[in-house]
């Protein structure tokens, strides 16, 4: 087997279904963990902005910080286990932000010319195109010819309506989750979302009530001041071509969040099932960043506890706040994994979510949701957004969940087996960005899940 920071460690890969590529994977998988006498398998699955060697790099860094804490002495529960790794790798897309312009000399903000902007916002529209056509080739000439039409056109409201309505023709209805904006998304017209995103959206980058600055979203560029204390994004889609950009990327969005519970359904369920099969079997820790914990959720909401992990850990996951709840506000039913939740717990052990007010990548996406859905807050984005996303608020309106907040590398967290952890990553730059997932004091974490169980 291959090594990733001295653990022995077996890939699988996916294809666009979700299922594993090959049809003997999770087989191949499970005979190889067999011979070695594994006593943990730790699960990790990626998010949506790597590819798969930035997904290696984030294992392997993740793995390497986990390492320096077993090899400290302070986890003798962990001294006589022998841990591999399965690393799940999945076709995910990158998305590419507007391109940053020119800076003003004071403050780090941005100042553009019109035809700039102009020019940035076509050439993210027509990327964001070629994405989508990737993605979605049975409807890639629907698609071309709805935005080249609005290209060359972008006032009318007619072919505003016309490319929204081509873009969700495609995505289905079998995902159709009210927490994640999609299902409100469809009852309106095209050109009303249009129109929603030229409307300034600001992202607290601190909790409510907390201190810290804002970001403004749907821009051109990024600055922050010397604290770090507030991000600024830039100026607004002025342009319809670039809101044309937008839009196309969120299409890619929802094909990817699609994508990432089908993994979670149709590869990672199974091969838990399979691993529990096994003569001996080992305990399996769930590890999920972004996207990656969309899946991971997934999967334990699919088994249900049957057969239960030993641990989940979902890192800056990218999906709603009301995934877990047992009644998502104004709205009829659960959250989309509630299964993982009630009526059987899904997790024998530890069940931790890391968030942080400093994921501005969560915050984007769930942001840009809340305003294609119609939602009317300027300020966005935060535990009272009907649209917002656990990796950026925690779990909401979830019984079972509790806060506490990040603490250094060698805090000792009591990690109970009943409810739901949620760890605020926000204080003391715990968790400064959407991947400052791989630190000591986050793998420290884990180390106490791990010998918990």
């Amino acid at each position: 087997m291959e090594q990733l920071a001295g653990f022995p460690c077996i890939a699988i890969a996916t294809n666009k279904s979700g299922s594993p590529a090959g049809d003997a994977a999770v087989d191949a998988v499970v005979a190889s963990l067999q011979p070695s006498g594994v006593s943990d398998v730790i699960v990790m699955v990626h998010g949506f902005r790597n590819s798969d060697a930035e997904a290696r790099a984030l294992y392997e860094q993740f793995l390497a910080t986990f390492r320096v804490h077993l090899e400290s002495g302070r986890f003798p529960q962990l001294a006589q286990r022998t841990i591999a790794v399965v690393s799940v790798f999945w076709p995910s897309k990158s998305f590419k932000e507007m391109p940053e312009l020119t800076r003003s000399a004071e403050g780090g903000t941005l100042t553009v010319r019109d035809d700039a902007v102009e020019d940035a916002a076509t050439a993210y529209a027509l990327d964001a195109l070629e994405r989508f056509a990737e993605e979605q080739p049975d409807n890639a000439a629907d698609v071309r010819a709805a935005t080249a039409a609005l290209m060359h056109t972008p006032h009318d409201p007619a072919l505003q309506d016309e490319l929204l309505s081509v873009l969700l023709a495609r995505l289905g209805t079998s995902d159709d989750d009210v927490a994640e904006g999609l299902t409100a998304l469809r009852s309106r017209a095209g050109h009303e979302v249009v129109a929603s995103l030229a409307v300034p959206i600001i992202l607290p980058l601190a909790h409510h009530g907390a201190e810290g600055g804002t970001a403004v979203l749907g821009s051109t560029g990024t600055s922050a001041d010397a604290r770090g204390e507030a991000l600024f994004i830039g100026s607004l889609f002025r342009s319809i071509r670039g809101r044309v950009g937008q839009l196309l990327n969120m299409g890619t969005w929802y094909t990817m969040k699609q994508r990432a519970g089908d993994v979670g359904v149709h590869t990672v369920a199974p091969l838990v099932r399979a691993i529990a099969r096994t003569p001996r079997v080992p305990r399996v820790h769930l590890v999920g960043h972004s996207l990656g914990g969309r899946v991971m959720a997934s999967a334990a909401a699919t088994l249900a506890g049957t057969p239960p992990v030993d641990s989940l850990l979902l890192l800056q996951a990218a999906f709603s706040h009301y995934g877990l709840a047992a009644t998502v506000p104004g709205r009829e039913g659960a959250g989309a994994f509630r299964a993982a939740v009630a009526p059987t717990r899904a997790v024998a052990g530890p069940f931790v979510a890391t968030y942080s007010a400093r994921d501005t990548v969560v915050g984007h996406v769930y942001a840009i949701a809340s305003r294609l859905a119609g939602d009317n807050y300027r300020a966005i984005g935060d535990a009272r957004d009907a649209y917002g996303g656990i990796g950026r608020n925690g779990a909401q309106q979830t019984n079972e969940a509790r806060a506490i907040v990040l603490g250094d590398e060698m805090q000792h967290y009591a990690l109970d087996y009943t409810g739901i952890v949620c760890v605020d990553g926000t204080p003391d730059d715990g968790i400064t960005h959407h991947s400052d997932v791989t630190n000591r004091r986050v793998t420290n974490l884990f180390a106490q899940m791990m010998a918990a169980t």
